[in-house]
């Protein structure tokens, strides 16, 4: 199963990630993803918060230029068909959605018209997603700006670029990313007014609806019958 999870910060991502981990441990793989600390690729927002705070605080230094540079690096490695192609469960959480919507804003570059415009890199990244694995399924988290403003206040993360000002800016950008997306196989989840349980559940009924394929339902059965 590949997903790709994205969203304005805020709107739920990292929490229905940990939750699709978890489920995937006990009906996909209990192998999953050992090898990164959340079980899912969430390290898309710079400078990569799965980094030591001594070697995030030297990211910082980076001007435009070499941040460009490193966030190409990291969203292409991650294409790479040892992971999109041929890994049967990947999990990114934010991916090329996150890379689209934030430098414009506080990175320098990635601007329309600019090179290595993100909206437009964003449609090459989808391109190559569909070459690799067209089953691939974009789970698009969204929450109102209200509700990303009050969330942000209670539990400001400091992973996240994202500041209030930005918040109605952001999260349009964010809709409109997914509005341009290329993926065929995706579909929104409202989290203005759902718990963390409440979005896994409508998650998985949503998989459940025509989204997991005829491989992850062999999968799922096989795994239910050796517990």
């Amino acid at each position: 199963m590949k997903l790709i999870i994205a969203g304005c910060d805020y709107a739920g991502k990292t929490s229905l990630a940990k939750k699709v981990v978890e489920w995937m441990h006990s009906n996909l793989s209990a192998r999953y993803a050992n090898d990164v600390p959340l079980g899912a690729h969430d390290h898309f927002t710079f400078p990569n918060p799965e980094l030591p705070p001594d070697e995030r605080e030297k990211l910082l230094l980076l001007g435009p230029k070499a941040r460009e540079q490193y966030q190409r690096y990291m969203i292409t490695y991650h294409l790479e068909p040892s992971f999109m192609r041929d890994d049967p469960d990947l999990v990114l959480v934010g991916f090329h959605f996150t890379e689209a919507v934030y430098p414009p804003m506080y990175y320098g570059y990635g601007e329309p018209g600019a090179y290595a415009e993100r909206s437009l890199y964003a449609r090459e990244v989808e391109n190559r997603v569909n070459e690799l694995d067209a089953e691939t399924v974009l789970v698009f988290l969204k929450a109102t700006p209200e509700v990303v403003r009050e969330r942000m206040k209670a539990h400001p993360s400091p992973d996240s670029p994202l500041l209030e000002p930005n918040v109605d800016r952001a999260v349009a950008a964010f809709e409109h990313e997914y509005n341009s997306c290329f993926i065929r196989r995706r579909f929104m989840i409202d989290t203005s007014d759902t718990s963390p349980d409440q979005m896994f559940d409508q998650w998985l009924r949503t998989m459940e609806s025509g989204y997991f394929t005829q491989v992850d339902w062999l999968r799922i059965l096989g795994r239910r019958q050796t517990r």
